[in-house]
């Protein structure tokens, strides 16, 4: 076992002691009739300079964590990153997609969706400012991953006050989960702060109770449908149970639930017409200013679970998947979404995230019998409870991965500082040293694992790790063999091994024009659920004949040929044997794990 190993077991271990010692306080004070004391916080300014010092702090540290290297770290380029940025540039330098519509509501993308509209057209603004490269595809993620610090702070001050909003918002900035999302641009990676500012405003709704404000959160909930397709079964669900939950206990009424089903409905307007042309039979509607196309194939097959003739074993062997999810994490995650030994909110935290549930809980319960206004955080925790059930429902219907189980995340870090906050309360009254050790344990534990991590993955090692699916090279090399293809007229032959999806990279580093793809693409299947190129322009992608030798043949003279560096070695090794003309020479240029070759000419 690794030492982040250990160390996440005696830190679980450590976060479970202390949540049992904070239940038995808690459960002595009952029997005892105490109630918790709470002091009067008196501040001068002298706190008010600190506290806002040490909030800078920390939101420079979680600026610095999302936009240091953004490039670089990950290093290369993801398949779905080249796709969105593909995208980008098409839009703002010819006003088409890939596919040829022009601006669609939402860009079919591989064929049966994969990239969000609103990531997508994001990425279309950045591009403007900062043209075709790697940093301006990562800074839309990296920046909402940045004001997503800043608001999960602002509703934590509303609903908890200073000190938990200040430890909230330092948990959300060293989270692994956070840090790792805003640094790549993955198409569901905008989701949480959509979620959370549609969360924020319902939550505000909830306590001012004026129509205008239920609107309002209803629009917000409706845009996260344009961020993730997850989002159309989680945030109409979760409405409607956080809906009935108002209703129920008088914080909403029929006249003002009508007026935010229409406004969720005005902004959801142009996606629903999207779903009407795609399943509802109506035709494509392509304008030279707008476009709703329709999907090439169906992509629920692939995200739906298929409970066949065992639902039961399906479903529990789901509900497994959950649990590690909410715990230590999956074994077998890919590198875009965890890195070993630190889960996404760290193995060790569940603890206190188990807990702050069943306050959430307690919470909704008697807040259910209420018949006094509401506080803050009954309304916060009616808003995020719902949130968290609905997307733990939809996490059991998946075929489970991070990615799709995105608007998990936000409400399980809130329940993490609402049990921080709790361990504070359960021991209030007690001794003041186990008061503090309380809250200062788990952070410290939370601290140490941070700075593992950011050991690790700042470090290098996550770049080692994550090089298989992020290809650190392989579009330099395909720029290069693009440029001497067109010098020489010949081929670009580039391999398929350790590589994913090579067209889209090299569209994307290449800056194809779309037209010139639309006119030269050959795709493998074009009804496949994602369809994949195998050659367009001067591009084919596969080796000929599967053999690297075979690019030492005349016939391959003015052709170049990008491979893997092991493929180079097999290439070189198999050369013909001569001298003077019999045996042409090539030049060889490294990128990475791969290599360009081409013939050389005295």
């Amino acid at each position: 076992m690794r030492i982040i190993d250990y160390f996440n077991i005696l830190a679980a271990v450590v976060n479970a002691a202390l949540v049992l010692v904070c239940l038995a306080a808690a459960l002595r004070r009952r029997r005892q009739g105490l109630s918790v004391s709470h002091a009067i916080e008196i501040r001068t300014r002298r706190d008010d300079i600190l506290y806002a010092v040490l909030v800078l702090a920390v939101l420079a540290l979680g600026v610095f964590l999302r936009f240091w290297d953004l490039p670089g770290l990950p290093d290369g380029l993801q398949q779905d990153e080249a796709s969105i940025g593909y995208e980008a540039y098409c839009l703002s330098n010819f006003g088409i997609d890939r596919n040829g519509y022009p601006w669609p509501v939402y860009p079919i993308t591989w064929g049966s969706g994969g990239g969000s509209p609103l990531m997508i057209y994001c990425n279309v603004l950045t591009t403007k400012l900062f043209g075709t490269r790697v940093f301006s595809i990562r800074f839309v993620t990296a920046f909402f991953g940045t004001l997503t610090l800043l608001l999960f702070f602002l509703v934590l001050l509303r609903l908890y006050g200073r000190k938990t909003a200040l430890t909230g918002l330092f948990v959300l900035t060293v989270m692994p989960w956070h840090i790792m999302l805003s640094r790549f641009s993955l198409d569901s990676n905008i989701a949480p702060f959509f979620e959370l500012l549609a969360a924020s405003v319902m939550t505000a709704a909830v306590l001012s109770q004026e129509t205008r404000t239920y609107c309002l959160a209803a629009g917000l909930y409706s845009l996260c449908l344009y961020t993730y397709g997850s989002a159309n079964i989680v945030i109409p669900l979760h409405l409607v149970l956080v809906c009935l939950l108002l209703l129920a206990c008088h914080r909403m009424t029929v006249r003002q639930l009508l007026p935010g089903i229409l406004a969720f409905l005005a902004v959801a307007s142009l996606l629903a017409l999207f779903y009407a042309v795609n399943f509802l039979g109506v035709p494509e509607i392509v304008t030279p200013y707008f476009s709703f196309p329709k999907f090439t194939s169906s992509h629920f097959g692939s995200v739906f679970i298929s409970f066949g003739s065992h639902p039961g074993a399906v479903l529990l062997q789901n509900l497994r998947g959950l649990m590690l999810t909410l715990t230590v994490g999956h074994a077998d995650e890919v590198s875009w979404n965890m890195m070993p030994g630190y889960a996404t909110l760290y193995q060790f935290t569940f603890p206190v995230t188990f807990y702050g549930i069943a306050l959430g809980a307690v919470r909704l319960v008697r807040s259910r019998t209420k018949r006094d206004a509401w506080d803050p955080e009954d309304a916060g925790n009616a808003v995020f409870f719902t949130l968290l059930v609905c997307s733990m429902i939809f996490a059991l219907l998946i075929e489970q991965d991070i990615n799709r189980e995105v608007f998990l995340f936000l409400p399980l870090v809130f329940y993490h500082v609402t049990g921080l906050k709790g361990l504070a309360d359960g021991v209030a009254g007690t001794r003041r040293m186990l008061s503090r050790a309380a809250v200062l344990v788990p952070l410290l534990l939370l601290t140490a694992g941070f700075g593992s991590f950011a050991k690790d993955y700042y470090g290098g090692r996550y770049n080692d790790y994550a090089s298989y699916n992020f290809m650190p090279g392989y579009g330099d090399a395909m720029v290069l063999a693009d440029r001497i293809a067109a010098d020489t007229g010949g081929t670009v032959w580039s391999t398929y091994s350790n590589v994913a999806s090579p067209f889209m990279l090299t569209l994307y580093y290449t800056r194809t024009n779309p037209k010139e793809f639309l006119a030269t693409v050959h795709y493998k299947d074009p009804e496949a659920e994602f369809r994949v190129a195998d050659r367009f322009g001067h591009f084919v992608f596969g080796l000929p004949e599967q053999e690297v030798s075979h690019c030492a043949d005349e016939k391959y003279a003015r052709d170049v040929f990008v491979v893997t560096a092991q493929e180079a070695v097999d290439f070189t090794e198999s050369m013909p044997e001569g001298s003077g003309r019999e045996a042409p020479s090539y030049d060889l240029t490294p990128f990475g794990n791969f290599v360009v070759i081409r013939r050389s000419y005295p």
